[in-house]
Protein backbone atom coordinates (compact mmCIF):
# COMPACT_ATOMS: atom_id res chain seq x y z
CA UNK A 1 0.00 0.00 0.00
CA UNK A 2 1.33 3.80 -0.77
CA UNK A 3 2.07 6.19 1.77
CA UNK A 4 -0.47 8.31 0.45
CA UNK A 5 -2.70 5.63 0.91
CA UNK A 6 -1.74 4.83 4.60
CA UNK A 7 -1.97 8.68 5.57
CA UNK A 8 -5.42 8.83 3.92
CA UNK A 9 -6.30 5.87 5.66
CA UNK A 10 -5.49 7.68 9.33
CA UNK A 11 -6.86 10.75 8.13
CA UNK A 12 -10.54 9.14 7.61
CA UNK A 13 -10.55 7.18 10.85
CA UNK A 14 -9.10 10.56 12.91
CA UNK A 15 -12.46 11.66 11.53
CA UNK A 16 -14.27 8.95 11.89
CA UNK A 17 -13.20 8.11 15.54
CA UNK A 18 -11.17 10.93 17.20
CA UNK A 19 -7.74 10.99 18.13
CA UNK A 20 -8.83 8.42 21.17
CA UNK A 21 -10.17 6.12 18.97
CA UNK A 22 -7.19 6.05 16.64
CA UNK A 23 -4.70 5.61 19.52
CA UNK A 24 -7.13 2.56 20.89
CA UNK A 25 -7.15 1.22 16.93
CA UNK A 26 -2.77 1.38 16.96
CA UNK A 27 -2.62 -0.52 19.95
CA UNK A 28 -4.61 -3.00 19.35
CA UNK A 29 -2.94 -3.52 15.72
CA UNK A 30 0.26 -3.66 17.91
CA UNK A 31 -1.56 -6.22 20.09
CA UNK A 32 -2.51 -7.67 17.05
CA UNK A 33 0.79 -8.01 15.03
CA UNK A 34 2.71 -9.51 18.62
CA UNK A 35 0.02 -12.25 19.34
CA UNK A 36 -0.17 -13.14 15.43
CA UNK A 37 3.69 -13.50 16.18
CA UNK A 38 3.18 -16.07 18.40
CA UNK A 39 0.91 -18.09 17.31
CA UNK A 40 3.16 -18.57 14.28
CA UNK A 41 5.98 -19.33 16.42
CA UNK A 42 3.84 -21.58 18.13
CA UNK A 43 2.88 -23.11 14.76
CA UNK A 44 6.63 -23.88 13.90
CA UNK A 45 7.23 -25.73 16.95
CA UNK A 46 4.01 -28.14 16.27
CA UNK A 47 4.92 -28.94 13.11
CA UNK A 48 4.05 -32.22 12.96
CA UNK A 49 0.98 -31.79 14.15
CA UNK A 50 -2.28 -33.30 11.67
CA UNK A 51 -5.14 -30.83 12.20
CA UNK A 52 -7.95 -33.07 13.85
CA UNK A 53 -12.22 -32.44 14.16
CA UNK A 54 -12.49 -29.18 16.30
CA UNK A 55 -12.48 -25.59 16.78
CA UNK A 56 -9.73 -22.95 17.79
CA UNK A 57 -11.84 -20.02 19.12
CA UNK A 58 -9.46 -16.96 19.07
CA UNK A 59 -10.05 -13.48 20.22
CA UNK A 60 -10.44 -10.69 23.15
CA UNK A 61 -12.58 -14.11 25.45
CA UNK A 62 -11.22 -11.44 29.07
CA UNK A 63 -12.89 -8.15 27.47
CA UNK A 64 -16.04 -6.04 28.09
CA UNK A 65 -17.52 -6.22 25.08
CA UNK A 66 -20.13 -7.97 24.06
CA UNK A 67 -18.80 -9.35 21.40
CA UNK A 68 -16.28 -11.14 23.54
CA UNK A 69 -18.89 -12.28 25.67
CA UNK A 70 -20.29 -13.91 22.33
CA UNK A 71 -17.08 -15.69 22.23
CA UNK A 72 -17.48 -16.71 25.81
CA UNK A 73 -20.76 -17.94 25.29
CA UNK A 74 -19.81 -19.63 22.08
CA UNK A 75 -16.74 -21.40 24.01
CA UNK A 76 -19.22 -23.03 26.61
CA UNK A 77 -21.64 -24.31 24.23
CA UNK A 78 -19.34 -25.67 22.35
CA UNK A 79 -18.01 -27.49 25.48
CA UNK A 80 -21.56 -28.28 26.39
CA UNK A 81 -22.15 -30.19 23.60
CA UNK A 82 -19.18 -31.94 23.51
CA UNK A 83 -17.44 -30.32 20.97
CA UNK A 84 -13.50 -30.32 20.71
CA UNK A 85 -11.48 -27.05 21.41
CA UNK A 86 -9.34 -24.57 22.87
CA UNK A 87 -9.19 -20.97 23.03
CA UNK A 88 -6.56 -18.24 22.21
CA UNK A 89 -7.31 -14.92 23.81
CA UNK A 90 -5.94 -11.44 22.55
CA UNK A 91 -7.41 -9.28 25.18
CA UNK A 92 -6.27 -7.60 27.94
CA UNK A 93 -8.36 -8.38 31.03
CA UNK A 94 -10.70 -6.37 31.85
CA UNK A 95 -11.94 -4.79 35.55
CA UNK A 96 -15.34 -5.20 34.50
CA UNK A 97 -15.22 -8.77 33.50
CA UNK A 98 -15.51 -10.98 36.90
CA UNK A 99 -12.98 -13.76 36.40
CA UNK A 100 -15.67 -15.99 36.90
CA UNK A 101 -17.19 -14.96 33.55
CA UNK A 102 -13.93 -16.68 31.84
CA UNK A 103 -12.74 -19.26 34.33
CA UNK A 104 -12.03 -22.57 32.72
CA UNK A 105 -12.36 -20.59 29.21
CA UNK A 106 -9.03 -19.93 28.27
CA UNK A 107 -6.66 -22.73 27.28
CA UNK A 108 -2.65 -22.24 28.97
CA UNK A 109 -0.96 -20.99 26.85
CA UNK A 110 1.79 -23.59 27.39
CA UNK A 111 -1.19 -26.42 26.10
CA UNK A 112 -2.38 -24.46 23.05
CA UNK A 113 -1.52 -25.82 19.56
CA UNK A 114 -2.09 -23.28 17.01
CA UNK A 115 -2.55 -26.58 14.65
CA UNK A 116 -4.81 -28.32 17.24
CA UNK A 117 -7.97 -28.23 15.16
CA UNK A 118 -9.57 -27.78 11.90
CA UNK A 119 -11.37 -24.87 12.08
CA UNK A 120 -9.85 -22.03 13.35
CA UNK A 121 -13.02 -18.68 14.25
CA UNK A 122 -11.53 -15.35 15.12
CA UNK A 123 -13.55 -12.54 15.38
CA UNK A 124 -13.31 -10.10 12.74
CA UNK A 125 -9.41 -9.68 12.73
CA UNK A 126 -6.57 -11.70 11.27
CA UNK A 127 -4.32 -12.39 14.34
CA UNK A 128 -4.54 -16.43 13.17
CA UNK A 129 -2.73 -16.21 9.80
CA UNK A 130 -4.33 -18.11 6.74
CA UNK A 131 -2.05 -21.00 5.46
CA UNK A 132 -0.86 -22.76 9.14
CA UNK A 133 -2.90 -26.12 8.14
CA UNK A 134 -6.82 -25.17 9.97
CA UNK A 135 -9.18 -23.88 7.92
CA UNK A 136 -9.42 -19.97 8.99
CA UNK A 137 -12.97 -18.27 9.84
CA UNK A 138 -13.32 -14.39 10.55
CA UNK A 139 -16.49 -14.32 12.67
CA UNK A 140 -18.64 -11.11 11.42
CA UNK A 141 -21.42 -8.98 12.85
CA UNK A 142 -22.96 -6.03 10.89
CA UNK A 143 -26.53 -4.14 11.60
CA UNK A 144 -27.01 -2.77 7.85
CA UNK A 145 -28.42 -4.17 4.84
CA UNK A 146 -25.06 -3.12 2.69
CA UNK A 147 -21.82 -1.18 3.00
CA UNK A 148 -20.46 -4.37 4.45
CA UNK A 149 -17.18 -4.97 1.88
CA UNK A 150 -15.70 -1.46 2.56
CA UNK A 151 -15.09 -2.59 6.35
CA UNK A 152 -14.78 -6.57 6.36
CA UNK A 153 -12.05 -8.53 7.09
CA UNK A 154 -9.87 -9.05 4.23
CA UNK A 155 -10.88 -12.30 1.99
CA UNK A 156 -7.09 -12.73 1.15
CA UNK A 157 -6.92 -13.49 5.11
CA UNK A 158 -9.53 -16.01 5.30
CA UNK A 159 -11.10 -18.96 4.05
CA UNK A 160 -14.40 -17.81 4.93
CA UNK A 161 -16.25 -15.90 6.60
CA UNK A 162 -19.33 -16.54 9.51
CA UNK A 163 -21.49 -15.19 10.66
CA UNK A 164 -24.42 -15.95 13.66
CA UNK A 165 -27.67 -14.34 12.20
CA UNK A 166 -29.72 -15.25 9.32
CA UNK A 167 -30.08 -11.50 8.55
CA UNK A 168 -26.08 -11.12 8.67
CA UNK A 169 -25.62 -14.66 6.32
CA UNK A 170 -27.65 -13.23 3.73
CA UNK A 171 -26.53 -9.55 3.90
CA UNK A 172 -22.45 -10.48 3.64
CA UNK A 173 -23.08 -13.34 1.31
CA UNK A 174 -25.05 -11.08 -1.27
CA UNK A 175 -22.01 -8.93 -0.62
CA UNK A 176 -19.97 -11.60 -1.88
CA UNK A 177 -21.96 -13.61 -4.53
CA UNK A 178 -20.32 -11.81 -7.48
CA UNK A 179 -16.72 -13.41 -6.08
CA UNK A 180 -18.13 -16.49 -4.68
CA UNK A 181 -16.25 -15.97 -1.50
CA UNK A 182 -17.29 -18.47 0.71
CA UNK A 183 -19.97 -17.29 4.12
CA UNK A 184 -21.61 -19.52 6.28
CA UNK A 185 -24.07 -19.32 9.30
CA UNK A 186 -23.36 -21.16 13.01
CA UNK A 187 -26.00 -20.68 15.32
CA UNK A 188 -26.31 -18.02 17.86
CA UNK A 189 -24.59 -19.64 20.92
CA UNK A 190 -27.41 -18.58 23.17
CA UNK A 191 -26.71 -19.71 26.87
CA UNK A 192 -29.87 -20.91 28.84
CA UNK A 193 -30.16 -18.32 31.48
CA UNK A 194 -29.44 -19.68 34.87
CA UNK A 195 -32.32 -20.00 37.16
CA UNK A 196 -33.58 -19.96 39.88
CA UNK A 197 -33.57 -15.93 40.40
CA UNK A 198 -34.34 -13.98 43.54
CA UNK A 199 -38.21 -12.97 43.34
CA UNK A 200 -39.27 -10.12 41.80
CA UNK A 201 -40.06 -8.05 44.26
CA UNK A 202 -36.70 -8.57 46.20
CA UNK A 203 -35.06 -7.72 42.94
CA UNK A 204 -36.90 -4.45 42.83
CA UNK A 205 -36.41 -3.44 46.70
CA UNK A 206 -32.82 -3.93 45.68
CA UNK A 207 -32.71 -1.07 42.94
CA UNK A 208 -35.62 0.92 44.75
CA UNK A 209 -38.34 0.31 42.46
CA UNK A 210 -41.86 0.10 43.42
CA UNK A 211 -43.70 -3.49 44.00
CA UNK A 212 -46.12 -2.91 41.87
CA UNK A 213 -45.05 -1.39 39.36
CA UNK A 214 -44.76 -2.06 35.67
CA UNK A 215 -41.53 -2.03 34.14
CA UNK A 216 -40.26 -1.37 30.74
CA UNK A 217 -36.78 -2.53 30.82
CA UNK A 218 -33.96 -2.85 28.58
CA UNK A 219 -30.05 -2.84 28.42
CA UNK A 220 -27.85 -1.39 25.92
CA UNK A 221 -24.41 0.12 25.86
CA UNK A 222 -23.86 4.09 25.23
CA UNK A 223 -21.28 4.01 22.93
CA UNK A 224 -23.95 2.72 20.38
CA UNK A 225 -26.44 5.36 21.56
CA UNK A 226 -27.92 6.43 18.11
CA UNK A 227 -27.97 2.54 16.71
CA UNK A 228 -29.97 1.68 20.29
CA UNK A 229 -32.27 4.46 19.87
CA UNK A 230 -32.87 5.08 23.68
CA UNK A 231 -34.41 8.65 22.70
CA UNK A 232 -37.43 6.40 20.98
CA UNK A 233 -38.14 4.08 23.78
CA UNK A 234 -38.18 7.46 26.41
CA UNK A 235 -40.68 8.75 23.53
CA UNK A 236 -42.71 5.46 23.40
CA UNK A 237 -42.93 5.54 27.33
CA UNK A 238 -44.20 8.73 27.63
CA UNK A 239 -46.99 8.29 24.75
CA UNK A 240 -47.66 5.07 26.27
CA UNK A 241 -47.79 6.25 30.01
CA UNK A 242 -48.36 9.60 30.49
CA UNK A 243 -51.28 8.92 32.56
CA UNK A 244 -50.13 6.08 34.45
CA UNK A 245 -48.15 6.83 36.86
CA UNK A 246 -47.27 3.33 38.38
CA UNK A 247 -45.47 2.35 35.03
CA UNK A 248 -41.73 2.66 35.24
CA UNK A 249 -38.91 2.50 32.29
CA UNK A 250 -35.45 1.10 33.67
CA UNK A 251 -32.31 1.23 31.72
CA UNK A 252 -29.12 -0.79 32.24
CA UNK A 253 -26.83 0.94 30.27
CA UNK A 254 -22.74 0.67 29.71
CA UNK A 255 -20.10 2.71 29.40
CA UNK A 256 -21.62 5.53 30.95
CA UNK A 257 -18.68 7.46 32.31
CA UNK A 258 -17.16 7.38 29.01
CA UNK A 259 -20.51 9.13 27.07
CA UNK A 260 -21.74 11.41 29.75
CA UNK A 261 -23.61 13.84 26.93
CA UNK A 262 -25.41 10.67 25.58
CA UNK A 263 -26.83 9.95 29.19
CA UNK A 264 -27.57 13.92 29.93
CA UNK A 265 -30.11 13.75 26.58
CA UNK A 266 -31.71 10.77 27.97
CA UNK A 267 -32.29 12.34 30.97
CA UNK A 268 -32.95 15.99 29.52
CA UNK A 269 -35.88 14.36 27.21
CA UNK A 270 -37.50 12.24 29.97
CA UNK A 271 -37.50 15.64 32.43
CA UNK A 272 -38.94 17.75 28.96
CA UNK A 273 -41.12 14.68 28.13
CA UNK A 274 -42.63 14.83 32.21
CA UNK A 275 -41.91 11.35 33.11
CA UNK A 276 -38.11 11.58 34.67
CA UNK A 277 -39.30 10.45 38.33
CA UNK A 278 -40.21 7.06 36.71
CA UNK A 279 -37.04 6.60 34.97
CA UNK A 280 -34.30 4.53 36.67
CA UNK A 281 -30.87 4.37 35.04
CA UNK A 282 -28.41 1.91 36.23
CA UNK A 283 -24.56 2.40 35.21
CA UNK A 284 -22.44 1.25 37.43
CA UNK A 285 -21.18 -2.67 36.38
CA UNK A 286 -23.67 -5.27 37.95
CA UNK A 287 -22.42 -8.99 37.23
CA UNK A 288 -24.44 -10.78 34.63
CA UNK A 289 -26.88 -12.82 36.95
CA UNK A 290 -28.09 -9.45 38.17
CA UNK A 291 -28.81 -8.57 34.40
CA UNK A 292 -30.84 -11.41 33.79
CA UNK A 293 -32.73 -11.36 37.51
CA UNK A 294 -33.42 -7.62 35.89
CA UNK A 295 -34.87 -8.71 33.31
CA UNK A 296 -36.99 -11.60 35.12
CA UNK A 297 -38.38 -8.53 37.36
CA UNK A 298 -39.08 -6.59 34.28
CA UNK A 299 -42.89 -6.92 32.90
CA UNK A 300 -41.78 -6.27 29.26
CA UNK A 301 -38.79 -5.65 27.61
CA UNK A 302 -38.28 -2.60 24.70
CA UNK A 303 -35.53 -2.46 21.91
CA UNK A 304 -36.41 0.23 19.41
CA UNK A 305 -32.92 0.15 17.92
CA UNK A 306 -31.93 0.59 14.26
CA UNK A 307 -30.19 -2.62 13.64
CA UNK A 308 -28.59 -5.46 15.22
CA UNK A 309 -26.30 -7.60 14.38
CA UNK A 310 -28.23 -10.40 16.62
CA UNK A 311 -29.76 -8.61 19.49
CA UNK A 312 -28.74 -10.97 22.51
CA UNK A 313 -31.13 -8.94 25.11
CA UNK A 314 -34.16 -9.44 23.38
CA UNK A 315 -33.22 -13.50 23.05
CA UNK A 316 -32.59 -13.40 26.80
CA UNK A 317 -35.83 -11.47 27.57
CA UNK A 318 -37.80 -13.69 25.67
CA UNK A 319 -35.87 -16.71 26.79
CA UNK A 320 -37.36 -15.93 30.60
CA UNK A 321 -40.84 -15.83 29.29
CA UNK A 322 -41.04 -11.73 28.80
CA UNK A 323 -43.13 -10.37 25.85
CA UNK A 324 -41.01 -7.79 23.78
CA UNK A 325 -41.76 -4.94 21.80
CA UNK A 326 -39.05 -4.30 19.15
CA UNK A 327 -37.85 -2.68 15.73
CA UNK A 328 -39.84 -5.11 12.90
CA UNK A 329 -36.23 -5.40 11.58
CA UNK A 330 -32.90 -7.31 11.00
CA UNK A 331 -31.69 -10.30 12.79
CA UNK A 332 -33.90 -10.52 15.69
CA UNK A 333 -36.34 -11.30 13.30
CA UNK A 334 -34.55 -14.83 13.15
CA UNK A 335 -36.54 -15.75 16.33
CA UNK A 336 -39.39 -13.21 16.79
CA UNK A 337 -42.50 -13.27 14.91
CA UNK A 338 -46.23 -11.40 14.88
CA UNK A 339 -47.06 -14.65 17.38
CA UNK A 340 -44.38 -14.48 20.08
CA UNK A 341 -43.41 -10.55 20.05
CA UNK A 342 -44.72 -6.80 19.51
CA UNK A 343 -43.31 -5.51 16.28
CA UNK A 344 -42.79 -2.23 15.45
CA UNK A 345 -43.10 -0.95 12.19
CA UNK A 346 -40.92 1.75 11.08
CA UNK A 347 -39.92 4.04 8.13
CA UNK A 348 -36.50 4.24 6.05
CA UNK A 349 -34.59 7.42 7.29
CA UNK A 350 -30.99 8.65 6.12
CA UNK A 351 -27.97 8.23 8.73
CA UNK A 352 -26.52 11.86 10.02
CA UNK A 353 -23.33 12.76 10.03
CA UNK A 354 -21.91 11.32 13.99
CA UNK A 355 -24.61 8.84 14.26
CA UNK A 356 -23.04 5.97 13.18
CA UNK A 357 -19.48 4.47 12.97
CA UNK A 358 -19.65 3.10 9.41
CA UNK A 359 -20.65 4.29 6.08
CA UNK A 360 -24.37 2.97 5.88
CA UNK A 361 -26.28 4.82 3.71
CA UNK A 362 -30.06 4.74 5.77
CA UNK A 363 -31.52 2.31 8.84
CA UNK A 364 -34.90 2.10 10.32
CA UNK A 365 -36.96 5.05 12.13
CA UNK A 366 -39.02 2.44 14.27
CA UNK A 367 -42.64 4.27 14.72
CA UNK A 368 -42.61 5.57 18.68
CA UNK A 369 -47.02 5.70 18.32
CA UNK A 370 -46.70 2.37 17.35
CA UNK A 371 -44.56 1.38 19.61
CA UNK A 372 -46.28 3.18 22.19
CA UNK A 373 -50.13 1.46 21.85
CA UNK A 374 -47.56 -1.89 21.80
CA UNK A 375 -46.61 -0.73 25.43
CA UNK A 376 -50.12 -0.02 26.15
CA UNK A 377 -51.75 -3.29 25.60
CA UNK A 378 -49.26 -5.39 27.34
CA UNK A 379 -49.90 -2.84 30.44
CA UNK A 380 -53.60 -3.16 30.10
CA UNK A 381 -53.94 -7.05 28.88
CA UNK A 382 -52.51 -9.18 31.83
CA UNK A 383 -53.27 -12.39 29.54
CA UNK A 384 -51.30 -10.94 26.10
CA UNK A 385 -48.26 -10.59 28.08
CA UNK A 386 -48.28 -13.58 29.75
CA UNK A 387 -49.75 -15.43 26.00
CA UNK A 388 -47.15 -13.67 24.31
CA UNK A 389 -44.47 -14.35 26.55
CA UNK A 390 -45.05 -18.01 26.91
CA UNK A 391 -44.81 -18.19 22.78
CA UNK A 392 -41.39 -16.03 23.26
CA UNK A 393 -39.92 -18.97 26.04
CA UNK A 394 -41.15 -21.63 23.67
CA UNK A 395 -39.64 -20.34 20.42
CA UNK A 396 -35.76 -19.47 22.01
CA UNK A 397 -36.06 -23.32 23.87
CA UNK A 398 -36.72 -24.91 20.67
CA UNK A 399 -34.66 -22.71 17.99
CA UNK A 400 -31.49 -22.38 19.98
CA UNK A 401 -31.56 -25.97 21.55
CA UNK A 402 -28.34 -28.15 22.01
CA UNK A 403 -29.33 -30.47 18.99
CA UNK A 404 -29.71 -26.99 16.92
CA UNK A 405 -26.61 -25.80 17.99
CA UNK A 406 -24.68 -29.27 17.91
CA UNK A 407 -26.19 -29.37 13.94
CA UNK A 408 -24.93 -25.95 12.97
CA UNK A 409 -21.39 -26.59 14.71
CA UNK A 410 -21.00 -30.30 12.61
CA UNK A 411 -21.78 -28.45 9.32
CA UNK A 412 -18.89 -25.48 9.92
CA UNK A 413 -16.38 -28.09 10.86
CA UNK A 414 -17.37 -30.50 7.76
CA UNK A 415 -18.04 -27.98 5.04
CA UNK A 416 -15.44 -27.90 1.93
Amino acid sequence: MKLSERLSGVVARLRRWGLKGVCEWAVKKVRMARNRRLIVANARRHSDTVPVRGITVVGPLTQSWSMSKTLRDFVIRLKECGVPCQTFDTGVVSGNVAKGDFDGLLTPRGEFDARKFSVVVELHYSTFPKGLGPKCGRLCFWEAEKAFPEFSPDPLSSDFFLTMSDFNHDAIGKAFKESGFPVRKVLYPLLQVPRPFPGADEVRRKYSLPEDAFVVFSNFDLGSFHRKNPLGMVRAFAAAFADAKDAWLVFKVNHAGEFSKELSEIKSLVAELGVGERLMVISAYIPQPDVYALTNAADVYISLNRGEGFGLGIAEAMSLGKPVVITDFGAPLEFCTQDNAMLVSFRRVAIKEGEYFMKAESWPEPDVDAAAKCLRSLYEDSCLRQRIGERAEKTIASHFSDECFRRSVEALIDFD
